[in-house]
């Protein structure tokens, strides 16, 4: 039965996957806003003040300073 279920989880998510809509959680991080952090980082401004004037943790600064 666990089988089952699990096959028609996996058909329902390539059904879903094939109509084009995206799955998983939605983004919370805008490009305007990681715009905005890296252009801080450039201008030298530590973690915690981007953190602060921007409403995001220090780990999506430090994150977005390493995918650059």
């Amino acid at each position: 039965e666990r089988s089952m279920i699990s096959e028609r989880v996996k058909s329902g998510l390539e059904r879903v996957k094939k109509q084009g809509k995206k799955l998983g959680r939605k983004p919370t991080i805008t490009n305007e806003i990681k715009d905005n952090i890296l252009e801080l980082l450039n201008e030298g401004k530590p973690y915690s003040y981007i953190a602060n004037e921007l409403n995001v943790s220090k780990a999506t600064v430090c994150r977005l300073k390493k995918a650059s």
